[in-house]
């Protein structure tokens, strides 16, 4: 098969998949009056992932082509291979606001935050595209819309189980805290499906956590958690899109925020969302520490950090295709924090043990770590493998026995 019939091809099954998304949209669209489609929350969600996979598709295709928004490959912190699109973000992001706009007009707690979320976008499309705006300055602009929403709805944080704080601390602590959540989920976006995978999880379990207690939050959680998983398919999958600065900032910003929002409309523990959250977080902590220690720039990025190396120290050396080792080290993550979160989620509203269960953890990170960099995390896995041959080995035929 030639390759411009491999592309006409793509593209018909693109424009197929893309027609369909927009006929099922235009239909619940105009069935308004039809009680249970219009009022039902989960058939919006359906819609929502829909409509993600149809935009993260038609960017991962268009812009591919263009080269227009490329992750370099020769950037010196990069393990791909390949010059990739970092537009996934705004595919989510298209997604959750026509959604919002459509059928969630009247909640002002909806909309206020995706208001927030398109500058908190509009700030990461822009390092997209420069890949080059500086930290001070970068980070002055995300704490607009960090500000804009504790003025608007109430997002500060006031009480942390064992004291209260005043206003001005408590207003300094909340923008610091929700712009080092929306760093800790760039930092950590260095493999396929990672970064939108715990914001996944993230989504998930603040939905089960949230819902029947507040319908705004449990809508917004929802909301990103489908048109989430919409680019995480394709990211996964295919390694042929990421969600760029603009994608890290936004589900970031949404996560963080929607913490500080059920800290105070909620009776979950201020510490869930800690809890939730203490791998991105102390990754983060943690580079800073480590750097400091080699002398080297806080905010400087290298390919020392966990993933990474779980990555090219363990996978890579035993998947031959780069995509799938890439790919099963973000989800052999995953699996992991899947585990732990359900914990953190059983424990929910005990401050007392959330804290234990983020010392423990930052524990356990360190020792893994540390055991990574000494090579005995692969000398294990390369242990297995050997034995493994070594049994494949005995097991085959030895040939007839000949008399």
């Amino acid at each position: 098969m030639s390759t411009e019939l491999l592309k006409t091809d793509k593209n018909r099954k693109l424009i197929w998949f893309l027609s369909l998304s927009i006929l099922l949209y235009i239909s619940v669209y105009f069935l308004k009056d039809v009680k249970y489609i219009y009022n039902n929350v989960y058939i919006k969600f359906i819609l929502t992932f829909l409509l993600s996979v149809s935009f993260v598709a038609f960017i991962k295709e268009k812009f591919l082509k263009n080269r227009i928004f490329i992750d370099r490959k020769t950037k010196e912190h990069a393990i791909h291979t390949d010059s990739i699109p970092r537009l996934g973000g705004l595919g989510i992001f298209l997604a959750v606001f026509l959604v919002s706009i459509l059928y969630f007009y009247n909640d002002k707690t909806v909309l206020s935050f995706v208001l927030s979320a398109l500058f908190i976008l509009i700030v990461g499309l822009f390092e997209d595209y420069t890949q080059n705006i500086p930290p001070v300055f970068r980070l002055t602009l995300l704490s607009i819309p960090v500000i804009y929403v504790i003025l608007v709805l109430n997002g500060v944080v006031f009480d942390v189980y064992y004291f209260e704080l005043y206003f001005p601390i408590a207003f300094v602590i909340t923008v610091f805290g929700v712009i080092g959540v929306i760093n800790a989920i760039n930092i950590i976006d260095g493999l396929n499906g990672l970064a939108s995978g715990i914001s996944l999880l993230g989504f998930l379990f603040f939905f089960l956590s949230v819902h029947g207690q507040n319908d705004s939050l449990s809508v917004l959680s929802g909301l990103f958690f489908f048109a989430t998983l919409g680019f995480f398919i394709i990211n996964i999958t295919t390694g042929k899109i990421f969600l760029g600065d603009g994608g890290s900032y936004l589900l970031g910003f949404a996560l963080s925020e929607i913490s500080v929002l059920i800290s105070n409309g909620t009776s979950l523990s201020p510490w869930f969302p800690v809890a939730l959250f203490i791998y991105p977080i102390w990754e983060v902590l943690f580079s800073i520490i480590r750097r400091k220690k080699q002398g080297k720039n806080a905010m400087q990025a290298d390919k020392l950090h966990l993933h990474t190396l779980l990555y090219l120290r363990v996978f890579k050396k035993h998947i031959n295709d780069p995509v799938k080792a890439n790919s099963s080290a973000a989800l052999s993550i995953l699996f992991v924090l899947f585990v732990l979160d359900f914990l953190v989620f059983e424990i929910r509203e005990n401050a007392n043990l959330l804290v234990l269960y983020i010392l423990s953890f930052v524990s356990i990170y360190s020792v893994f770590y540390r055991m990574l960099v000494s090579f005995k995390i692969g000398k294990f896995f390369a242990y297995l493998l050997i034995k493994r041959e070594e049994k494949q080995q005995v097991l085959k035929p030895a040939g007839e026995i000949k008399s």
